[in-house]
């Protein structure tokens, strides 16, 4: 197997103002001739912090940041993770699809419930599938173990070994002296194996089909069919949108049960380049997809819904379609956009290409129940393949997994914290990534365009956010850095971290020992109480809050350009005493049909304060996460004022602020949603927030003792002065 690049290997973001990380440097060899991975987070190991001169982060810090770019998760609200590092550790969350690659050596994978797909570059790594359909790449020495789902294992390095848990399942291995293994009752996979691949007898005793190589469905299957939609392939209609789908004539009209082969092939690229699957619909002769799976394992897609692939190299594109159209109540076609569907190339080297095909009914009986997709269409028996719909949903269906710890030992511990953590998944709520990690010396960077939540558990690892999105990122583990991206974001430091503050207004937090918070632009909150914390101030911060502990010291610097040096104690608590004198007046639920309401505290005022809500209570681990519940202004004071309330580190409306029980805050806050009224006169102003996905989330970050938050609004009676 070749090398796919030899260089710098993940030092992170080296330093500013003499902290510097110099490289060590890794060989990383390619799966299936280069197979690269990109989503979320990119957790890069390996990295010794030595005092040097910093030119910029290394070459693959860069490519990590450019795959993590390309975000493949956020097509179906789901994951991503590109781990590069040895001996890192990551960790799915539980209820949504997870891209993690991972290009160190070492690296343990584990996944979640849903629909993963999930890749090694490097040497001995350990992928573990959770209940989904999986998708799983091997490297070098890596152990592939399959979960309950229907997954698809592919490894073409040598000495691997994949293992067979559930039934079903599909492997391709072809690597030299490679082992696949089959649990007990594990039945109906079908194993592609290479010369030199060695099979256990208890996957022959329980039913497998062993194949070659060359069985592999490859491309000769897709040309015939090509060529015999070619006369057909003018008369396809419509844009791939959900509005128009793809719609073409079948193969054989003549035929109750038709097949769909005109559709054009779709060209991916780049590693891990996606994009949403377009649109497709059954003609309106042949109206209902077929009750019939016709996809593999490690793939996603509804029944009567084929994909095709230039499986020169094996199943380089990764699909999920989740979303469908409906017809009377049956399913008639697949549907495109967020969160419906997704393609994401795994390979790295040429042009590839995957093609939808759809197999269609005239007859409903023989179609697909939308509403029971275990009962047969209205007024139909059930069919011969009713078992397979049964398959389709517990394939589908999110069931509790039950993570095993990997590693012994003191990891071992720590990996099932991981796991824990993940499992609370904040990022869910707001579309967000989520990522603990742990292995020291890792490196995480969060995606450029949705809020990251990273929380990393090892010694001297780094965070980097994200470009524009409002992140929360924290660490449990001693020495970290964590690097602020553009937004407004919450930083939560570890002992002997290093924190540094970027281009949002960033809050930056510390309550353990030895940390250094470093301000290299303007407009920042800074919190130490830990014991010897100190912060630094380059020339360019200006207008900075910085609140100090009692041992906590700051440069000169920081005294200048209109910086404001306070001790802690003068961000006092009690300010933030909940107004229970309005408390027993608080009308709604909190959802958003039912907000809640509370009248104002100085009613007389054109401009009210709004102090009456309740505290939220949160304790727990860290992590530990809700919705913020709905809010609006009272009748007489309809509208949000039009003046910016948030803390730092915080995204909120104008006319809301936020209020915690402690300082340095304990719990990180983020609200997205508002409701507007639209007057005739001046136009759409916002009177309320809104609560659920992706609208809100309060997460807690510090673990000890109780905590709480409290929203408090200000309203205001003059639609002049209303917030848009």
């Amino acid at each position: 197997m070749s090398r796919l690049w030899r260089g710098p290997h993940a030092a992170i973001m080296a330093g500013v103002n003499g902290i510097v990380s110099a490289v060590r440097v890794v060989r990383v060899r390619a799966i299936l001739a280069g197979l690269l991975l990109a989503w979320l987070v990119v957790v890069s190991g390996a990295v010794r912090a030595d005092r040097a001169i910093a030119t910029g982060p290394p070459a693959s810090a860069g490519l990590a940041r450019q795959l993590a770019a390309r975000d493949p998760g956020a097509r179906v609200g789901g994951n991503t993770i590109v781990a590069t590092g040895n001996g890192v550790r990551v960790f799915g969350v539980l209820r949504r699809p997870n891209f993690i690659a991972a290009l160190g050596s070492r690296v343990t994978i584990v996944g979640g419930e849903g629909n993963d797909q999930l890749g090694a570059l490097g040497d001995d790594a350990t992928i573990r599938a959770g209940r989904g359909a999986d998708l799983i790449y091997g490297g070098r020495g890596a152990k592939l173990i399959g979960g309950s789902g229907r997954d698809l294992l592919v490894d073409a390095a040598a000495d691997a070994t994949v293992e067979l848990v559930g039934s079903g399942s599909d492997a391709i291995v072809s690597g030299r002296d490679d082992r696949v293994l089959c649990a007990r009752g594990s039945r109906h996979d079908v194993i592609y194996a290479g010369k030199s691949v060695r099979i256990s007898a208890t996957c022959r005793a329980d039913g497998a089909r062993v194949l070659p190589l060359r069985r592999l469905r490859g491309r000769a299957p897709f040309l015939a069919a090509r060529a015999s939609a070619l006369a057909t392939a003018s008369a396809v209609t419509g844009n791939g949108s959900n509005e128009h789908p793809f719609v073409s004539p079948c193969d054989d009209p003549n035929h109750v049960d038709c097949t769909v082969s005109a559709f054009e092939v779709r060209p991916l690229t780049k590693p891990w380049q996606n994009e949403y699957v377009p649109a497709y619909r059954c003609p309106a002769d042949h109206g209902y997809l077929l009750r019939r799976d016709y996809d593999y394992g490690g793939l996603t897609t509804p029944f009567g819904v084929q994909i095709q692939q230039d499986w020169g190299r094996p199943y380089p594109i990764g699909i999920s379609i989740t979303g469908v159209l409906t017809r009377d109540g049956l399913t008639a076609g697949t549907a495109t956009g967020f969160p419906n569907s997704s393609a994401t190339n795994w390979i790295a080297g040429g042009s590839h290409w995957y093609k939808v095909i759809l197999h269609c009914t005239s007859d409903r009986c023989h179609g697909l129940n939308y509403f029971r997709t275990d009962f047969p269409p209205p007024g139909c028996a059930f069919a011969g393949d009713r078992a397979d719909a049964q398959v389709q949903i517990r394939r589908l269906s999110w069931n509790r997994i039950s993570l095993a710890a990997a590693g012994s030992g003191g990891d071992a511990a720590r990996a099932g914290s991981a796991a824990r953590l993940a499992a609370l998944d904040p990022g869910a709520r707001v579309d967000g990534n989520t990522v603990v990690v742990t292995g020291d010396g890792a490196s995480v960077f969060g995606t450029p365009n949705r809020p990251n939540y990273i929380l990393a558990l090892g010694s001297r690892e780094t965070i980097v956010g994200g470009a524009r999105g409002a992140d929360e990122l924290g660490a449990l583990g001693s020495g970290v850095t964590i690097r602020a991206g553009r937004g407004n974001d919450f930083v939560y430091g570890g002992p002997g971290g290093m924190l540094i503050g970027a281009g949002g207004r960033d809050v930056l937090i510390d309550t353990k020992a030895a940390a250094k918070v470093l301000l290299t632009s303007s407009g920042h909150q800074v919190m130490v109480s830990g014991r010897n914390d100190r912060v630094l101030c380059s020339p360019r911060a200006r207008n900075e809050f910085i609140y100090l502990g009692p041992s906590a010291s700051v440069e000169r610097t920081c005294r200048a350009n209109g910086n404001r040096v306070l001790p802690l104690s003068s961000a006092g608590s009690a300010e933030f005493a909940p107004d229970h004198a309005h408390a027993a007046a608080v009308t709604g639920d909190g959802s958003n049909g039912n907000p809640f309401v509370a009248p104002c505290d100085d009613p007389q005022n054109v401009v009210c304060t709004v102090s009456g809500f309740k505290e939220r209570p949160m304790s727990g681990p860290p992590f530990t996460n809700e919705y913020v519940p709905a809010y609006r202004c009272p009748s007489d004071h309809p509208y949000l004022r039009r003046l910016d309330y948030a803390p730092f580190g915080t995204e909120l409306p104008r006319g809301v602020e936020i209020q915690e029980s402690s300082h340095p805050w304990p719990i990180g806050v983020s609200i997205s949603g508002i409701k507007r009224v639209f007057d005739p006169k001046f136009g759409s102003r916002q009177v309320a927030t809104t609560t659920g996905y992706p609208n809100s989330s309060a997460t807690l970050w510090n673990p000890f003792g109780k905590h709480w938050y409290r929203v408090v609004l200000h309203c205001t009676s003059d639609l002049r002065l209303a917030s848009r």
